[in-house]
């Protein structure tokens, strides 16, 4: 049809890349089917179609391709990692946003989203699962709260000397070692540093932290975080750990992680800033190095905080982000991008 309608933002989730539009004109929703979801993800090698308006022309695009590689990727610098496809169809500009079809059961495998520039016929799509997700979220609450962590930092146990160290029985092959717990974690005061963890939803944990990718697809793996990529917010967890050698079953309940840097505005941030003096300090955030910064490292005082967790709910690292010109303030300049640790004394 040439009629244009004109549609309403209704949902929005950052962390995911989805939004639910609706449009209020009945003309618009008539003789409207519904396309189906898979079942289950994409296996490799499968032929897909992606469909959308990429730039270049006012017309339909349709490109064929297959998929590459089932992995888990940040949608967002900084955030959780999701379970992702890969594919070699070419996924232009203008394309994100629009469904990916297996070529042989013609059901929705996930949405395009992005490409890698410095890539030739590169594709990541947002796999079914996460879809899910974000629509389950949406009808029960009619907005995203966002996705789940546990907030922990792990390390494998390849190492045989390591196992005898934290005395994991000789004929137990998994687990990982939890390496450090957040203060703001589900998991404070459940789980301890040391602690082995071996399970998570009764899914056993390899100690290259990996789990099947499904019961009927064992011999492809993904991080652990696939199982809790997979929750929303609320979800009762439910896993088992080693302590000293003794097998403790635990339970928590899924939240979503606080960030010590803040990943998104208008989810965990929004632009503030004080300026006195001509100084102008802005709470540190990952908006404003994208901004800064672009494709370079940022400053090394900086970088080491981006990977550490809030200690209390209340605490930001805050930095000089300009000089602005005034005579109060010569020879500041020099500071420029350093983090604020004391204001006149205070900390």
């Amino acid at each position: 049809s040439t009629t244009k309608f004109v549609a309403q933002m209704i949902c929005i989730g950052r962390e995911v890349d989805l939004a639910v539009l609706t449009v209020d004109e009945s003309l618009f929703w008539k003789d409207v089917s519904c396309l189906e979801l898979a079942s289950s993800l994409p296996e490799l090698n499968d032929n897909v179609t992606a469909v959308g308006y990429p730039t270049g022309g006012d017309g339909i695009s349709i490109t064929r391709g297959v998929v590459s590689r089932i992995c888990l990727n940040s949608y967002v610098v900084g955030g959780q990692k999701l379970v992702t496809v890969q594919i070699d169809a070419a996924i232009n500009p203008g394309n994100s946003g629009g469904p990916v079809f297996s070529s042989s059961t013609q059901k929705v495998v996930g949405v395009a989203q992005s490409i890698i520039a410095s890539s030739q016929n590169i594709g990541y799509i947002i796999s079914v699962p996460v879809v899910e997700l974000f629509l389950n979220e949406f009808e029960k609450d009619c907005k995203f709260g966002g996705c789940s962590s546990l907030e922990i930092m792990v390390q494998s146990l390849e190492s045989p000397t390591l196992r005898e160290e934290l005395k994991i029985p000789v004929d137990f092959e998994g687990g990982i070692r939890v390496r450090k717990v957040s203060p703001l974690s589900c998991l404070l005061n459940i789980i301890e540093p040391d602690d082995v963890l071996v399970s998570l939803f009764g899914q056993s944990i390899a100690n290259d932290s990996t789990v099947p990718l499904s019961e009927q697809r064992s011999d492809e793996r993904l991080s652990y975080l696939m199982l809790i990529s997979m929750c929303s917010v609320g979800t009762l967890c439910n896993l088992v750990v080693l302590r000293d050698g003794k097998q403790l079953e635990l339970e928590c309940v899924l939240k979503t992680p606080r960030h010590l840097v803040p990943i998104l505005h208008e989810v965990d941030c929004s632009p503030r800033y004080f300026i006195v003096g001509g100084l102008v300090f802005i709470p540190l955030s990952r908006p404003w190095l994208r901004e800064s910064y672009h494709r370079k490292q940022p400053s090394c005082w900086i970088a080491q905080n981006l990977a550490n967790y809030l200690e209390t709910s209340n605490q930001e690292i805050v930095i000089l982000s300009k000089v602005l010109s005034a005579d109060v303030n010569f020879g500041f300049q020099a500071f420029r991008h350093a983090i604020v640790r004391e204001f006149n004394g205070n900390t």
